[in-house]
């Protein structure tokens, strides 16, 4: 694809465009034109569901932007571009920004995402990764010398299996604004430059599981998707070989961004991470922050990270370390009906036997006792 519009493809590499004066600077801007078009059947998208993983990992703690269902509400810090926003109830992770497909499947908006040091003009996208030993080394990196001090540290396992692969067609127009850093309010000079038939790499999670063949659905555009509560992830590995050439560095190999939010339904499982160790599964002693002034350990019951509770009885962990010994409700229930059908079966045999009914007084009355005997241990079980 050339800005003419001669070829149908863009070039390898495209010539930068530099500033006249070194002191310029330039910044620009792109968004997508015309229908933005889906399609399933073509080679390329099947041959892309083999590099699919069947899960990806989600590294976060209670100072990241994106909003969690295992960070508290009250630790929510609300962005100063979106200060009304709250965390879906159906959703595990939120991006702050809101998602707009023209102005949002763009290469500089991906290049926005990847840069975790600008809080300003967020993006709709939640970085995961394919790779648990990488999101282990991050949160570790994090803990250890990010100023944000982080401590509540979590790594959460999410489905993707269920992902499909389509082809985003469409047109795209790149502005090119030359400015003055000493006066970035003022344009120099504008340059436009438009690009037509690019063809960009995305994955669909629909509402509901689609029982058919992914590369036999119609043709549809983003619109459809997002009308029927679907929604869209992008591979960083496809991005990079796509038309639209987003640059990026070795961290962010294996790297596959979620547009909007990540639901609860596809989340397998929550993590806590101590700041040195992973549990990646339940323990007989109860998980707390390492390095954190408060006392915040993690609730298993909820998959979250509590200030200070009462650990005097904390059933989880007692449970796993002792076992329940408890007597439930319904235990008790099913164990007095199954007595009292017992001991209701055999007082109906006793006056059933002909041999009792031959039987003295006396005889009668030894036979009594017992049933009476039987009663008071029926009782006591109860």
């Amino acid at each position: 694809m050339t800005s003419s519009g001669a070829n149908n493809r863009p070039p390898t590499a495209e010539p930068r465009v530099l500033p006249e004066d070194p002191k310029e600077t330039t910044t620009t801007t792109s968004i997508l034109t015309g229908p933005l078009k889906l399609t399933f059947g073509d080679q390329s998208a099947r041959d892309r569901t083999k590099a699919r993983p069947r899960r990806v990992y989600r590294w976060s703690h209670e100072k990241n932007g994106t909003l969690a269902s295992n960070v508290s509400r009250i630790k929510h810090s609300a962005h100063p571009d979106n200060k009304t926003l709250k965390l879906r109830k159906c959703n595990a992770f939120q991006a702050c920004g809101t998602f707009k497909p023209e102005l949002d499947i763009t290469t500089e908006r991906f290049l926005r995402q990847l840069d975790a040091r600008k809080t300003v003009d967020p993006t709709p996208y939640i970085s995961t990764t394919s790779e648990l030993k990488f999101a282990e080394k991050r949160l570790k990196h994090l803990h250890d010398n990010s100023r944000k001090v982080p401590r509540c540290l979590v790594i959460t396992s999410i489905d993707i299996s269920r992902l499909v692969p389509a082809t985003l067609t469409a047109n795209m127009s790149t502005t090119i604004n030359t400015h003055d850093p000493e006066h970035l309010d003022v344009t120099i000079r504008s340059d436009t430059k438009r690009y037509f038939g690019l063809e960009i790499p995305i994955w669909i999670l629909g509402k509901t599981p689609d029982g058919g063949d992914s590369h036999k659905r119609p043709d549809c555009t983003i619109d459809d998707v997002l009308r029927a509560g679907g929604m869209f992830w992008f591979s960083m590995n496809e991005l990079r070989t796509s038309d639209l050439r987003v640059w990026a560095s070795g961290k962010h190999k294996n790297e596959w961004l979620a547009v909007g939010g990540i639901p609860k339904s596809i989340v397998i499982q929550a993590m806590p991470h101590d700041g040195a160790i992973l549990h990646t599964s339940k323990k007989t002693e109860p998980v707390r922050a390492r390095g954190c002034p408060e006392k915040y350990y993690w609730n298993y019951n909820n998959n979250r990270w509590d200030h200070n509770p009462n650990l005097k009885d904390y059933r989880p962990y007692r449970l796993a370390k002792a076992g329940d010994k408890r007597s439930h409700d319904d235990e008790k229930t099913t164990a007095n009906l199954i007595t009292n059908l017992i001991m209701g079966h055999m007082k109906r045999a006793r006056r059933s036997d002909p041999d009792d009914s031959s039987d003295s007084g006396n005889n009668s009355d030894s036979d009594s006792t017992p049933d009476t005997e039987d009663d008071s241990e029926s009782d006591d079980d109860i």
